[in-house]
Protein backbone atom coordinates (compact mmCIF):
# COMPACT_ATOMS: atom_id res chain seq x y z
CA UNK A 1 0.00 0.00 0.00
CA UNK A 2 1.19 3.51 -1.28
CA UNK A 3 2.13 5.98 1.70
CA UNK A 4 -0.86 7.70 0.27
CA UNK A 5 -3.43 5.61 0.31
CA UNK A 6 -2.40 4.69 3.95
CA UNK A 7 -2.57 8.62 4.09
CA UNK A 8 -6.27 8.43 3.02
CA UNK A 9 -7.52 4.99 4.96
CA UNK A 10 -6.00 7.15 8.52
CA UNK A 11 -8.08 10.06 7.20
CA UNK A 12 -11.18 8.40 6.44
CA UNK A 13 -11.47 7.40 10.21
CA UNK A 14 -12.06 10.59 10.99
CA UNK A 15 -10.56 13.68 13.43
CA UNK A 16 -11.06 12.21 16.53
CA UNK A 17 -9.51 8.54 15.65
CA UNK A 18 -6.84 10.24 13.85
CA UNK A 19 -6.05 12.20 17.18
CA UNK A 20 -6.44 9.26 19.51
CA UNK A 21 -4.05 7.30 17.14
CA UNK A 22 -1.53 10.42 17.34
CA UNK A 23 -2.07 10.77 21.55
CA UNK A 24 -1.33 6.23 21.37
CA UNK A 25 1.54 6.83 19.25
CA UNK A 26 3.36 9.90 21.45
CA UNK A 27 2.97 7.49 24.14
CA UNK A 28 4.61 4.69 23.17
CA UNK A 29 7.62 7.08 21.47
CA UNK A 30 7.72 8.50 24.93
CA UNK A 31 8.28 5.64 27.09
CA UNK A 32 10.36 3.84 24.65
CA UNK A 33 12.71 7.47 23.69
CA UNK A 34 13.65 7.16 28.01
CA UNK A 35 15.07 3.52 27.41
CA UNK A 36 17.21 3.93 23.95
CA UNK A 37 21.24 4.37 24.43
CA UNK A 38 22.77 7.74 23.81
CA UNK A 39 24.33 5.56 20.88
CA UNK A 40 21.45 3.83 19.39
CA UNK A 41 21.66 4.00 15.52
CA UNK A 42 18.61 4.20 13.06
CA UNK A 43 18.49 3.47 9.78
CA UNK A 44 17.32 6.49 7.27
CA UNK A 45 14.28 5.42 4.96
CA UNK A 46 15.13 7.82 2.23
CA UNK A 47 18.85 6.71 1.96
CA UNK A 48 19.26 3.34 1.87
CA UNK A 49 22.52 1.79 3.77
CA UNK A 50 22.77 5.15 5.71
CA UNK A 51 22.68 5.56 9.56
CA UNK A 52 22.34 8.04 11.80
CA UNK A 53 22.28 8.51 15.95
CA UNK A 54 19.02 8.52 16.95
CA UNK A 55 19.40 12.33 18.66
CA UNK A 56 20.39 13.69 15.12
CA UNK A 57 17.86 11.83 13.10
CA UNK A 58 14.89 13.14 15.83
CA UNK A 59 16.12 16.63 15.59
CA UNK A 60 15.71 16.06 11.62
CA UNK A 61 12.23 14.86 12.89
CA UNK A 62 11.69 17.99 14.07
CA UNK A 63 12.34 20.10 10.97
CA UNK A 64 9.83 18.13 9.57
CA UNK A 65 6.80 18.39 12.21
CA UNK A 66 8.03 22.29 12.28
CA UNK A 67 7.77 22.56 8.36
CA UNK A 68 4.82 20.61 8.17
CA UNK A 69 2.39 21.76 10.97
CA UNK A 70 3.35 25.60 9.40
CA UNK A 71 2.14 24.53 6.07
CA UNK A 72 -0.93 22.63 7.71
CA UNK A 73 -1.97 25.33 10.24
CA UNK A 74 -1.38 27.66 6.65
CA UNK A 75 -3.75 25.57 4.95
CA UNK A 76 -6.62 25.74 7.54
CA UNK A 77 -6.51 28.80 9.26
CA UNK A 78 -5.26 28.16 12.64
CA UNK A 79 -1.78 29.76 14.08
CA UNK A 80 1.40 26.94 14.23
CA UNK A 81 0.58 24.57 16.84
CA UNK A 82 4.63 23.58 16.71
CA UNK A 83 6.09 23.29 20.36
CA UNK A 84 8.34 26.33 20.81
CA UNK A 85 11.18 23.43 21.81
CA UNK A 86 10.41 21.61 18.39
CA UNK A 87 10.53 24.46 16.61
CA UNK A 88 14.01 25.95 18.50
CA UNK A 89 15.77 22.58 17.28
CA UNK A 90 14.57 22.66 13.53
CA UNK A 91 15.80 26.41 13.26
CA UNK A 92 18.97 25.24 14.76
CA UNK A 93 19.19 22.13 11.96
CA UNK A 94 18.11 24.27 9.47
CA UNK A 95 20.71 27.08 10.30
CA UNK A 96 23.29 24.24 10.68
CA UNK A 97 22.66 23.36 7.03
CA UNK A 98 22.86 26.74 5.92
CA UNK A 99 26.63 26.85 7.43
CA UNK A 100 27.05 23.49 5.65
CA UNK A 101 25.94 24.11 2.44
CA UNK A 102 27.11 27.66 1.81
CA UNK A 103 29.78 29.00 4.41
CA UNK A 104 29.36 31.11 7.55
CA UNK A 105 30.25 33.85 5.48
CA UNK A 106 27.55 33.74 3.34
CA UNK A 107 24.95 32.60 6.27
CA UNK A 108 25.99 35.64 8.04
CA UNK A 109 25.28 37.71 5.28
CA UNK A 110 22.11 36.53 4.71
CA UNK A 111 21.41 37.14 8.38
CA UNK A 112 22.75 40.77 8.96
CA UNK A 113 23.48 41.71 5.32
CA UNK A 114 20.20 40.62 3.23
CA UNK A 115 21.90 43.23 0.21
CA UNK A 116 25.35 40.68 0.64
CA UNK A 117 23.04 37.48 0.34
CA UNK A 118 24.12 36.17 -3.09
CA UNK A 119 23.79 33.12 -2.61
CA UNK A 120 20.51 33.01 -0.73
CA UNK A 121 22.33 30.97 1.93
CA UNK A 122 19.05 30.52 4.03
CA UNK A 123 17.40 28.58 1.74
CA UNK A 124 17.35 25.08 2.42
CA UNK A 125 14.90 23.18 1.95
Amino acid sequence: MSACARSEETAAAGPAVVAEQARAAWRRLSERLEREPADQRVAVLHRPGEEMLLDGYLRTRCVELAVHLDDLALSVGTPDPTPGAARAVAIDVLVAAARERHGDQAVLHALARRERDTADALRVL
